[in-house]
Parts: C-alpha cells; structure tokens; sequence
C-alpha cells in the first residue's frame, strides 16, 4: 500500500503532506527501535520524551516516511507528514493498513474501573464453550488459542491493537473481548474499532492522575457507549451495563442501543436469585430475564459474582446457549491475581494484585469463613512477588 493511499480522506488529514507519497509501506512503527525498512514511522508525543527525538535513528532503520506532531522537521530523504492530531490519525491509518480487522470480529469493549480482566477471562471461557474461537486484550496479556503476547499497556497503541486484532483474525478468531481503558478512549486508540457490544463494569475513584476529576473519567468511558458503539455498522449492538452502579443509570439514559442491565434489582435482566458464598466457590441459580440459569464457580466472592453476572449479560445478548455460558462458567477456574488462590490447608490465601483497595473493594471481597479457616488479606502487588509458602505457611522473601 502506498503512502498516499494510507492517508487519502483521512477524517483528520495532514496538515502538511511532502516527499514521495506514492512511496510503498511495508509496514507500520511508533518505536524507532522497532522499525523495519519500507516502514512509515510514527513520531508520538510523550510525557517523558518526544518520539521526533528518534527520527534520524527510525530513518537509519530504513523508515521510508515519518508522520509527527507540527511542528516537523525531518531530512528531505523521507517522505514527511504532520497532524494536528496525530494518534486519532494514526488510529485509522493503522486500521485502512491492516484491512479493518475489527470488521471480521464478534468485537466486545469492557470499560470500567473493577471486574474488566475477570469479565473477559469469563467470556473467553464462555465463548469456547460455545464452539467459537476467542481472543483476549486486557491488562495481563493478549491471547488467542495457544499464543499470548506480553502487554505493555492494557488497551495498545492503535498501530499495536489493529496489528494484534489483524493476528487474531489470522489465527482464526471469532470472538474478541478487549479491556478498553480511559486513556484508550482519552486518545483515540480504539476510534476505528468496529464493535459488536460493549459492557460496563463500575465506576470508582481512579486514574484521577490523568483525568482532573471524576466527571471527566466518566465522561471518557461514556465515549465508548455515546459514541464509538453507535458509529459501528455492525449489526445487532448493544450495551450491558451495571445497574447497581450509579455512573451505570446514567450511561443507560445516555446510550441509544439496546441494553441489557445486571445487578441485584428487579430492573435487572440478569441477577441473583440464590447463590451461595463461600471459600469454595460460588453455587446457586441466577435469572436471566425470564430463565434460570444454575451457575457453579471456583471464584470467590460477591465481586466474582457481579463479573459473572456481567459476563452472563453479554452471552445472553449475543444469544449463547443458558448451557454453554454455564460450562464457561464453571471451566473459568481463576485469572492471575485476581482474587487468586495462593494455596489452600489450614489458611486459605487469596492474591488481589491491586494498588490499594478502596472500602467498596473491600466490601466486595469480604467472605464468611468456617471455623479454624481464615479468608482476608490485601497486599500492595509490590508485596506479593515475594511471597512464598513453606511448610504451610507464608513467608516473606528471605524468611
């Protein structure tokens, strides 16, 4: 593909476009370390660098054109051009050059502060149990079947998700539920995503560091519902969204696709009727909409209940079998660092890798135990990589 082809009717097109636009790309790069020749490179802003700090190295590689941010200083051997906006730019020219993957994709996007990498564990189980082929964008890595890459961030950059989602398609995904981050939607990573559903989980104090307040979180995970899943001409989309949650209600007044709602309410088309808590697992009968679905799980606790709940939701919208979204259910046996067994006997640990719980967490994962049996215990995830169990018991490192 030419550079000229990449970048014709652009929703936000160059500013200044120079050089050789009829040059061929082979390939696409934010990391000039990364570049390979024939590869247009993407000069991006950051907080502790400047990607146009890299050109001259990125045109050592072999780049052939570099696009940045105004202004653009780049040696007349390449082929040059500048945006005033340059990642949503970059996010549709990854996707015209990876030929629109999302568009071959039963594509979900799970936003909220808790329960995103637990939901779509779930439903990467739900789907195989269902007969599709899943694949898995979150936090802890990136999957399909038996191959994973490492994640650097939990939504990629837009030139790293279409890669990744193309690599699915290839690989024979049907299914994909990816973890969408504010930052995601703040920047312009997933605006040329074509999605088939999106879920929402909660909305709790976070992030606050990137956006000035919570008003202005909510406001950009509003944009996956209010805007990027109305632009998608996929057929059939919808929204399941938590209606336990407040910012919830209001995401529900402000989506105009189907949704379908969980929580413990009479409003509800997916909740609790009967389940039991304890150590083991979950046990008991959920409602969705008028049937009952038994749901058996090794997941511990009410916040493992609400992701189930949530990940039920966006089966049922997608029409999957009560039976298949139950197997899922009880085939998903745990997710790293997720209120993750540590080991079991006289002490039951479980592992939460999260900064710092906030009282609702707290709540969420508070259970009853039986006599002589202790469940409790949050550690800063910088604590737990040195835990290890001796003789029954758990010890620091060096103890």
């Amino acid at each position: 593909m030419t550079l000229r082809e990449l970048i014709r009717e652009l929703r936000e097109p160059p500013t200044s476009a120079d050089g050789a636009l009829d040059v061929g790309v082979s390939s696409l790069a934010t990391d000039s370390r990364a570049v390979e020749p024939g590869a247009l490179f993407f000069a991006l802003p950051g907080k502790r660098t400047d990607g146009r700090c890299f050109v001259g190295q990125a045109l050592e590689r072999g780049a052939v054109a570099v696009a940045a941010p105004e202004p653009l200083d780049v040696p007349e051997r390449a082929a040059r051009l500048a945006f005033a906006s340059i990642e949503r730019s970059m996010s549709e020219i990854a996707a015209r050059f990876y030929d629109h993957p999302s568009r071959k994709l039963a594509l979900l996007g799970v936003t909220g502060t808790n329960g995103k990498t637990t939901v779509t564990h779930l439903l990467e189980s739900i789907w195989k149990s269902a007969g599709f082929q899943p694949g898995l964008i979150g936090t802890i890595y990136y999957r399909v079947g038996e191959r994973t890459w490492p994640a650097p961030f939990t939504t990629p950059q837009a030139v790293e998700l279409q890669r990744v989602l193309a690599e699915m398609v290839e690989a024979g995904a049907t299914h994909v539920a990816m973890e969408v981050s504010s930052h995601a939607l703040t920047q312009g990573r997933v605006a040329d995503c074509e999605w088939n559903g999106a879920l929402f989980t909660n909305l709790t104090r976070d992030h606050l560091d990137f956006h000035p307040d919570m008003e202005s979180y909510f406001a950009a995970k509003q944009r996956l519902f209010a805007e990027l899943l109305p632009a998608s001409p996929k057929q059939g989309r919808f929204a399941a969204i938590n209606r336990d949650d407040p910012y919830g209600e209001r995401l529900i007044a402000a989506t105009r696709e189907r949704v379908v709602g969980f929580g413990h309410g009479e409003s509800a088309d997916v909740a609790p009727i009967e389940v039991e808590r304890s150590l083991a697992g979950l046990h008991g009968d959920i409602r969705v909409r008028d049937e009952h679905l038994g749901v058996e799980s090794s997941l511990i606790g009410d916040a493992h209940l609400e992701n189930i709940l949530a990940a039920t939701a966006v089966a049922w919208a997608q029409q999957v079998p009560l039976a298949a979204i139950a197997d899922g259910i009880r085939q998903c046996r745990g997710i790293p660092g997720r209120m993750e067994r540590a080991f079991e006997g006289a002490v039951v640990v479980a592992v939460e890798r999260i900064p710092l719980p906030s009282p609702r967490h707290l709540r969420k994962r508070r259970h009853r135990a039986r006599p002589g049996r202790c469940a409790a215990g949050f550690l800063p995830a910088a604590m737990q990589d040195g835990l290890v169990q001796h003789d029954g018991v758990l010890r620091g490192p060096g103890a």
